[in-house]
């Protein structure tokens, strides 16, 4: 009976030895510490482009680069869309944060259409990437596997990155500026409403700010108290707070910060409340204070009429930082050296997913 036992043992501790090594082998193989030499490239899925410019599989086209990344168009599969490649530098273990090129995309789409249309960038890293081998033969990280869902997303021409690049340069260069837009883009996620129809001065609005059901009210409270106080975040983000009103010395110092960094006219008026934009900064934080410990008690008509007033003042305040700080699209181009004659090939009157 011992001896038997003890046989067991050992076979069980060859077993466990055995996939041990097993395991080893394949962490020495497939490291995971990316990004790593064996793994440093990776799919960016949410957005493709189409293969107008007359793209072969197997092409790996440079299109433009940032500090950490170098970022491609890769035409891996015959009539499909091609897909954005990341080449990411090791050095970003060095830094405190790093501000992905997938996030910066997603942001960067995400405001472009008017936080219409969003979609979800995520990485896919594949250990010793090839261009020249298919999706099927690349050796994807286990979790991060292409899908056929991955494919869905948004669809580009080449050309539309130097229409972006402005954007994009921004918000790598700009930390204030990509903190604020990344709080009210989860202030938008929480809440969300036309902002073209909300911001037109048109008496007609062709997507009005629809009521819910009765019952979907109390679900929608909380999640409009968040989107108002995100929307203030972001505000701050920009301008600071805007200190006590009764104080002039420090009213003056809030409309010159004010002026320095955005391009709005203090006193001009906020139509959405018929009151200055100056006013409505002092405003809005008072009822993001209101909002953070309201516990769900505003009436619902009265929350959702706050929270797009505070919306409508936030996007008002990002977009009127763009303006003053925005590179032109020449000056973003050669910056991140986009890829200007791929860009010049690409034909304005078709795009096509054939490839040859």
């Amino acid at each position: 009976m011992n001896d038997g036992n003890e046989q067991l043992k050992k076979i069980i501790e060859q077993y466990l030895q055995e996939k041990e090594e097993e395991r080893r082998q394949y962490l020495e193989k497939y490291p995971q510490d990316i990004p790593n030499k064996s793994c440093h490239h990776a799919i960016i899925s949410g957005i493709k482009t189409d293969n107008s410019t007359g793209f072969n599989v197997g092409d790996y086209t440079p299109l433009l680069k940032s500090e950490f990344e170098k970022i491609f168009i890769w035409t891996h599969t015959k009539n499909n869309y091609s897909s954005i490649v990341s080449e990411v530098s090791t050095d970003i273990k060095n830094i405190s944060y790093w501000k992905n090129m997938g996030y910066i995309l997603e942001l960067t789409l995400t405001y472009y259409y008017a936080f219409e249309h969003a979609s979800n960038m995520k990485y896919h890293w594949i250990y010793y990437f090839n261009s020249l081998k298919t999706i099927e033969e690349s050796e994807f990280k286990v979790s991060d596997h292409l899908y056929e869902g991955t494919f869905n997303g948004s669809i580009q021409k080449v050309s539309f990155f130097k229409e972006i690049i402005p954007l994009i340069e921004l918000l790598l260069r700009d930390d204030k500026f990509y903190t604020a837009l990344s709080i009210f883009k989860n202030s938008v996620d929480h809440h969300w409403f036309c902002f073209v129809c909300e911001l037109s001065r048109s008496g007609t609005k062709k997507h009005p700010s629809h009521e819910p059901m009765l019952w979907e009210e109390a679900e929608m409270i909380p999640k409009m108290e968040a989107a108002l106080v995100q929307s203030c975040r972001a505000v701050e983000a920009i301008l600071g707070k805007p200190g006590k009103k009764d104080d002039k010395a420090k009213v003056i110092r809030a409309k010159e910060r004010w002026r320095s960094l955005i391009n709005l006219e203090p006193n001009d008026a906020f139509y959405k409340k018929n009151i200055s934009y100056f006013d409505y900064y002092y405003e809005l934080f008072e009822l993001r204070n209101i909002s953070a410990h309201s516990f769900g008690e505003l009436p619902f008509s009265v929350s959702r009429k706050l929270t797009i007033e505070a919306q409508c003042f936030s996007y008002q305040v990002l977009e009127a930082y763009m303006d003053k700080h925005m590179k032109s699209v020449e000056e973003a181009s050669k910056e991140l050296q986009l890829n200007e004659g791929l860009i010049n090939r690409d034909p304005n009157d078709y795009s096509t997913k054939l490839t040859e």
